[in-house]
């Protein structure tokens, strides 16, 4: 049976020099889990495709015997009720000690004490030494600080981390859930999360170790490390006090490199088909939408108060002020700078602005409600401008989070927020609800998009994998995704709701996908 050669080609750190056999004891360390979208420079991609490309080489291989015997995912029998949080602080502990003692080791030793870091020759030597003594891939630039590390080193590290750090990541990974609510205080998109971006380290040790497990043939124990890892995103993508935003979106990076060691282990010449195990594998949409809700309503708890929205042209002057001031400028204002309260002065200013950008439009919805000139005349601005303001931001809101569930693919034109978003930088018409949607729209876009790309890569790992299968079976690739029958294979792209473009040229066989709306990305498979 002849090999597929499915070249795999994503961005890594550089490989060593004259290292071509990624299951060799040292090719490169592990994965730099910040730059897996980019394309590195020297890759010559196809023409017509602009984005991911996609190259490596599989073997084919049927079904494991049990279906189970590799899997990646915790089973409800193991898991134990409990809260992960302290588990994974005391392991980022041991590991923020370790590695302050391997810096430590570097800056005492004479080697660095003869570095010039003033220069940028020096500066990288101190680069190299930090890494040889604590070979975490860094992610601070593209400059190879691999050069020179050794299988020793690199086992070194290893060995030390599986008897202090690992253990405890084990262990948190069957408790069923993750309370950080004394570390965080929830305020929606004003609450502080850069401490989150500390639970990257441990994604990236874990992302590292079954790197280096699969590069030495311990495929068994690298599957174990990524199930860890996976539990660990999952645990992050469903974090209480509540869900929000940034939260889900670190948790869906997490998952992202867990997901490329994946694909990783599917490019190694013997590995097992792991067809069933992704299978066990599941996207819990409930958890983005309520990220989405709960972030974008707590900037305006008033949503979900049905007496107050029949009550709008009822509001007192002091009521409508207090709506302006309170949902609108504060909320801004305060987002504008990051959390600090606004001034008396500036919520002035944008009192001002607001009601002068509003008035007009807010006047021609009270006419068109059968309100008089005198009447209208008798209210304050504020009364006439509150409940206009306010029902541009509800007709907003519900566009947001009904888009928020669909695909992001133009097929859906009736429901298009993208398209509304557009319109409204365009021809804007409610300054209120327009800058709040301004606010708004980039992290829950993103969160769209984050939850399809999820989708995306678990479909396709599952047809690399129904490939292998195919290919083990029949000796052939398959001519088309349709052929193969003895398993089901997505076949619609989740992102753009589009088929996948699968094709097959003499002995090359292509998936072209979409990460992004009009960018192509691309895999291929060639059998050798």
């Amino acid at each position: 049976m002849k090999r597929l050669l499915f070249l795999f080609i994503f961005a890594c750190p550089l490989p060593l020099p004259g290292n071509d056999d990624v299951r060799q004891e040292i090719t490169r360390p592990a994965i730099d889990a910040y730059r897996h979208m980019a394309v590195p420079p020297y890759v010559q991609r196809p023409e017509g495709v602009t984005g991911q490309y996609r190259k490596f080489t599989i073997t084919p291989k049927t079904l494991p015997d049990p279906m189970l015997r590799y899997r990646v995912n915790v089973f409800a029998t193991e898991k134990e009720t409990g809260n992960a949080y302290p588990l994974y602080l005391a392991a980022l502990k041991e590991f923020s000690h370790a590695f302050q003692r391997a810096e430590l080791s570097v800056f005492r030793s004479e080697t660095y004490r003869k570095l010039d870091i003033n220069t940028k020759e020096g500066d990288d030597e101190c680069y190299r030494l930090r890494f040889k003594a604590f070979p975490l891939y860094p992610h601070w630039g593209d400059a190879d600080w691999t050069a020179g590390l050794t299988a020793e080193e690199e086992n070194r590290f290893h060995t030390q981390m599986q008897a202090t750090v690992y253990p405890l990541l084990k262990k948190a990974s069957k408790k069923t859930y993750i309370d950080w609510s004394d570390k965080y205080e929830y305020r929606g998109i004003s609450t502080n999360l850069e401490p989150l971006q500390e639970w990257r380290t441990l994604i990236r040790y874990l992302a590292g170790k079954a790197d280096w497990e699969i590069r030495n043939g311990r495929y068994d124990d690298a599957l174990k490390t990524i199930r860890v890892g996976l539990a660990f995103s999952d645990k992050v993508l469903e974090s209480k006090p509540t869900s929000f935003l940034v939260g889900m979106l670190v948790g869906a990076a997490l998952k992202q490199i867990m997901y490329e060691q994946l694909f990783l282990l599917a490019a190694q010449p013997d590995a097992p088909n792991l067809y069933p195990a992704l299978m066990q594998l599941t996207l819990n949409q409930r958890v983005w939408l309520d990220a989405i809700q709960s972030e974008t309503l707590w900037l305006f708890a008033r949503y979900t108060d049905d007496d107050f929205w029949d009550s709008l042209d009822s509001l007192s002057p002091e009521q409508a002020q207090n709506v302006i001031d309170d949902d609108f400028i504060n909320l801004f204002l305060m987002a504008l700078n990051n959390n600090n309260p606004a001034s008396e002065e500036a919520v002035t200013l944008y009192r001002t602005m607001v009601c002068l950008a509003a008035y007009q439009p807010a006047k021609q919805r009270l006419l068109q409600k059968g309100f008089s000139e005198e009447e209208i005349e008798a209210r304050s601005a504020f009364q006439i401008v509150a409940p206009f303001a306010l029902e541009g931001i509800k007709q907003t809101y519900d566009l947001m989070l009904v888009n928020a569930s669909m695909p992001m693919g133009e097929s859906h034109t009736a429901i298009n927020f993208d398209e509304h978003l557009e319109n409204k930088r365009r021809n804007p018409t409610n300054y209120p609800a327009d800058a709040m949607m301004a606010l708004l729209a980039p992290a829950t876009q993103s969160a769209q998009a984050g939850w399809h790309r999820q989708t995306q890569t678990l479909d396709l790992l599952k047809i690399v994998e129904a490939i292998r299968y195919y290919a083990a079976v029949h000796g052939k690739l398959p001519a088309s995704l349709d052929a193969i029958t003895e398993l089901a294979v997505p076949k619609v792209c989740p992102v753009m709701t589009t088929p996948y473009q699968y094709r097959v040229e003499g002995n090359t066989a292509m998936i072209d996908y979409q990460m992004v709306p009009r960018q192509r990305s691309r895999i291929e498979i060639v059998v050798e």
